[in-house]
């Protein structure tokens, strides 16, 4: 598998980062204007640490002349996946967003300033650190600043995809001084909860008393938590809780939920989510209640929810109920980052702590950017002909300029910039307005020393197009809003449809035909952000105004209303279904394009695709067309559990009768290991979307283990497939330098597998000599037995729940091939299966066979794969698992070119044209696959025929002139082509010839 060029730059950072905590390069302080700037070596470390992101390099797409739209096909393929996100190190103690212009990096846990640690250019040169810090300034001059909050932060990504992260890191309040010494100068009362008794649990070991404290174990992962009710503080005043806790185990993340006087008892509005350290040592968590209750409310129970693997152990040492003298924190801060493949916006919005009695009003609040003064050259204010700031910028010695560009939307703003002891100071405030408590700019960059950049960027910031106009039927219901400089793109509204009608409807889509001019004298880059509050939207595809699919590929985004996964910043969980186009457009240029929202089929074929879609974490949402096959979580689920696809879906199960979905499986993990007695996970670093949709999706999403010693990457690609959801996988595992493991076979995994909610009555696998073996599974807490399931497409398979309404289906592994390399030599061993029953639940984990082995720098471990959720609750053997080992391993499909070259790939079928003509031949595999032909030199389509027989009849995919395929644009100027086919349950051959129009 190829290492894509942001893999490179994200995998370089996160090791140096995991292996030293934080990457000890520095900018320099020293000001000397006008010279040179040195080598790295000889940066004078008097800053603070810099964290040495490099950007992410954009591609190179020649602009040709085959359409209206050429610029933006070319724009939107160098643009591609040009922006990632990222925890820097493997405590999660830091969040990075990185562009193809800079990277920012924000600060989660510390005891210092919760904010920006880290901002730099392209080549990871510092502009400044502890910056970005959002401010209230009371009536009485007093200055809070969310840096100085007392509760740690918490990152969540509800957009991603090709071009844009929304990203919002939330629970800062606002403190006037930072110390842990003012803090308790401010406490107003303390009130210690008695813990000694009065404990009940569910899916943990009663607990245990003693002088320490008190001790729970997990015994189950479902749904474990202990709790406390009949608490007594009617007379507390509390704002904060803080509880010492002692964990050992794999625990990363843990919930609260208070009840009180109210009555409501614990709820899904009074939570607070927070991570957790399990290195068995007294951690002490400060936890916000003001935004989750009254301070008048007395607290009448306690909740926690912990424990990620059964035997996780947490010893409650004490707990405290604090209430503070001052006001400020009756606002709590939702800050975010509108980051683009190549820009970034920044906005602020202050959200009232309602159940909290502190004063609303103040004087202003805003933002300030804070540069070391020696590190400045000079900076300027400009100001438009009637006095409103345009932008505020500084000059910084090697790093170039950094600013903010105002927004020209009406607001009143105050913008300063002026020396403050050590730094520069500027700011950005509004006055204290009680409807609209938000606040907001470009931040702009560029590794120059002159303001003629940001000139330019806040001229075309400030006066966006305006020739815009769009045109839908009544169904679709299109109307253009306005360019929204807060987000920092053009926003449309319209309608959309929900899953039970988009299934049956299939060919519906909601299509808008817009018109923009550039009516200015410069090019024009923008981004179409396509707004419905309707959240089931899939996939969307642009076409020309001559009726011609572009090479496009829309960013998809959604979020399903009323799951309520942020009740405190979001309680209204509004759905949406969002598409986002980036667009170039000349100087004088009109373009005229249709938008196609589209829901179930993209032609003949239902679609295929990848959006994101909103939760408490960021997640990657799959679907064949309404009826959702897959997430990825690639940050996980609960913190750092490991858990990476939730919602994993077949067709071969029951669907539902609310809606056209079906069940899902258990809880699906990937690499881990123990060593020393340490349990050793990895850290997500970057996606790669090859194809997000219609036809088909593929994508890579990276990592690099907490130690330092391997990385991999995990390649998820899906066909439109109706049965049984074989989900491909390619994991490619690249050790980085030596690493000794002892007994491989029981503490190394590869990948694991739980029931998470339900357990299975039988078990199946192949034997050393690759034959099926079932048999019904040992229901006894505590069974174990490791299995030797050879070398020739070793499987495994949990399933017959004897329950037809069980909310999971059964599960296998079935394995294509692989390619392993140890100590530098070609491994052929053979795998092992670890099967064991715990704290009700089957748990199914992969490994090699080995004991202790010394892996060596430049090994490796590749292997293909099916994930395969399979059947349904009355199942009682596994002759579908069988089948589909059948037709993806032993009789898998294979194209033969007649005409071009076969393409490789392990899973993709893919040939390169020949003069703009293709033919092959496909036979094996079964279901629905899609076929990529590449190097056609035309973008008006493709014709598609099949040889029956003799003679040659068309092969009809669409059903408007437009849809039922896919085209991509590629580097060298040629375009790939996709269409989907189905093989028979046989895998009979198909024989295809395809041709530019």
């Amino acid at each position: 598998m190829r290492i894509t060029r942001i893999m490179k730059f994200c995998i370089f950072f996160v090791v140096i980062a995991v292996i030293s905590t934080a990457v000890l390069s520095f900018v320099a302080c020293k000001k000397v204007v006008d010279e040179p700037e040195p080598e790295q070596e000889d940066f004078i470390p008097e800053d603070p640490l810099s964290f040495r992101i490099k950007a992410i390099t954009p591609g190179s797409y020649p602009v040709n002349t085959d359409s209206s739209l050429s610029a933006s096909f070319a724009y939107s393929g160098s643009i591609a996946n040009g922006v990632q996100g990222f925890y820097t190190n493997a405590d999660r103690e830091f969040y990075a967003l990185v562009n193809t212009d800079m990277s920012l990096v924000h600060t989660l846990e510390s005891t210092d300033e919760l904010n920006v640690r880290d901002i730099a250019n392209k080549d990871g040169i510092s502009y400044a650190h502890d910056t970005l810090d959002v401010f209230i300034k009371t009536q009485d001059n007093k200055m809070y600043y969310s840096g100085n909050s007392s509760t740690s932060a918490r990152m969540n990504t509800t957009r991603l995809g090709y071009y844009y992260y929304e990203t919002h890191i939330r629970d800062l309040g606002f403190g006037e001084r930072i110390s842990e010494d003012s803090f308790q100068q401010e406490v107003s009362s303390t009130t210690e909860v008695k813990i000694d008794a009065g404990w009940a649990v569910n899916q943990m070991s009663q607990p245990i008393y003693d002088q320490g404290g008190v001790t729970f174990k997990a015994v189950d992962t479902y749904d474990p938590y202990c709790y406390i009710t009949n608490l007594d503080t009617e007379g507390s005043e509390s704002d904060y809780l803080e509880v010492t806790i002692n964990s050992t185990g794999t625990t990363t993340s843990a919930e609260l939920f208070i009840s009180t006087t109210s009555g409501k008892g614990f709820n899904g509005e009074q939570r607070i989510g927070f991570a957790i350290k399990s290195n068995a040592k007294d951690n002490t968590y400060r936890l916000d209640l003001s935004g989750i209750k009254s301070q008048k409310e007395g607290i009448v129970g306690l909740r926690f929810d912990f424990g990620q693997t059964i035997g996780d152990s947490f010893t409650i040492k004490s707990i405290k109920l604090i209430g503070r003298k001052t006001s400020s924190l009756s606002y709590k801060l939702d800050k975010i980052f509108h980051f683009y493949s190549d820009k970034v916006h920044q906005e602020y919005r202050l959200i009232d702590n309602k159940k909290s009695s502190g004063v609303k009003e103040f004087d202003s609040f805003g933002v300030e950017l804070k540069i070391p003064l020696q590190n400045v050259i000079e900076y300027k204010i400009s100001y438009d002909g009637s006095g409103n700031p345009e932008y505020v910028a500084a000059s910084v010695q090697y790093a170039g300029v950094i600013g903010f560009i105002i927004p020209n939307d009406g607001r009143t703003y105050s913008v300063t910039a002026e020396s403050e002891g050590d730094f520069l100071v500027i700011r950005q405030s509004v006055a204290y307005n009680k409807r609209d408590l938000v606040i907001g700019s470009r931040i702009y960059n560029d590794e120059s020393n002159s303001f003629d950049g940001i000139a330019e960027q806040a001229r075309i910031e400030r006066n966006p197009l305006t020739q815009i106009s769009v045109e839908s039927n009544k169904k679709t219901g299109t109307r253009y809003v306005k360019y929204d400089p807060l987000r920092g793109s053009y926003h449309f509204t319209l309608n959309g449809s929900e899953f039970n009608v988009a299934y049956k409807a299939k060919n519906e889509y909601f299509s808008s035909d817009i018109t923009i001019t550039n009516d200015t004298s410069e090019e024009r880059s923008l981004y179409v952000w396509m707004n419905s509050r309707t959240g089931a939207l899939e996939g969307a595809a642009v076409v020309d105004s001559q009726g011609i699919l572009q090479p496009i590929q829309p960013q998809v985004c959604k979020n399903f209303s009323g799951e309520k996964e942020e009740p405190f910043y979001d309680p209204t969980d509004t759905g949406y279904g969002d598409s986002f186009v980036p667009l170039k457009i000349a100087s004088g240029q009109t373009i005229e394009y249709t938008l196609h929202h589209i829901y179930q089929n993209w032609g003949v074929f239902p679609l295929k695709q990848i959006s994101s879609i909103q939760f408490h974490i960021s997640y990657y949402h799959l679907s064949t067309g309404v009826t959702e096959s897959n997430c990825i979580a690639p940050y996980f689920v609960y913190g750092k559990d490991l858990w990476t696809l939730p919602d994993f879906r077949g067709c071969s199960g029951i669907m539902w009768t609310s809606q056209p979905q079906y069940n899902s499986i258990g809880r699906l993990r990937f690499v881990s290991f123990y060593k020393d007695s340490l349990y050793v996970k990895s850290e997500y670093t970057d996606s790669y979307i090859r194809s997000s949709g219609n036809t088909y999706a593929d994508m890579d999403y990276n990592y690099i283990s907490d130690c330092g010693s391997f990385k991999y990457s995990l390649r998820h690609l899906e066909f439109p497939q109706n049965d049984e959801n074989r989900t491909y996988y390619t994991m490619d595992l690249q050790f980085l330098k030596d690493l000794k493991v002892e007994d491989v076979k029981n503490t190394f995994t590869l990948f694991s597998f739980d029931g998470r909610s339900e357990n299975f009555d039988y078990v199946g696998y192949s034997n050393k000599n690759g034959e099926a073996v079932n048999k019904r599974t040992k229901k006894i807490d505590g069974s174990f037995e490791l299995i030797n399931i050879g070398n020739k497409a070793p499987y495994f398979t949990y399933y017959g729940l004897n329950n037809p309404n069980t909310g999971v289906m059964n599960f296998a592994y079935i394995m294509i091939d692989y390619d392993i390399v140890i100590g530098g030599k070609k491994w052929n061993g053979d795998f092992a299966f670890r099967n064991s029953f715990a704290g009700n639940l089957n748990y199914g984990e992969l490994s090699l066979m080995e004991d202790t082995v010394s892996f060596k720098k430049g090994d490796h471990i590749v292997i293909n794969f099916i994930l395969l959720p399979w059947g349904n609750g009355t199942d009682t053997n596994d002759a579908n698992v069988q089948a589909v080992r059948q037709d993806s391993v032993f009789n898998n499909l294979k194209l033969s070119a007649i005409c071009g070259t076969e393409v490789k790939d392990t899973f993709l079928p893919g040939i390169k044209a020949h003069n703009n003509l293709a033919e092959f031949t496909v036979s094996g595999g079964r279901n629905r696959f899609t076929v990529r032909i590449d190097g056609m030199t035309s973008i008006a389509g493709i014709k598609i025929e099949e040889k029956v027989g003799s003679s040659w009849s068309p092969y009809v995919t669409n059903v408007e002139a437009y849809d039922g395929y896919q085209i991509t644009y590629n580097e060298d100027g040629t375009y790939s082509y996709f269409f989907v086919f189905e093989m028979d349950d046989v895998g009979s051959a198909r024989t295809f010839k395809v041709t530019a129009k």
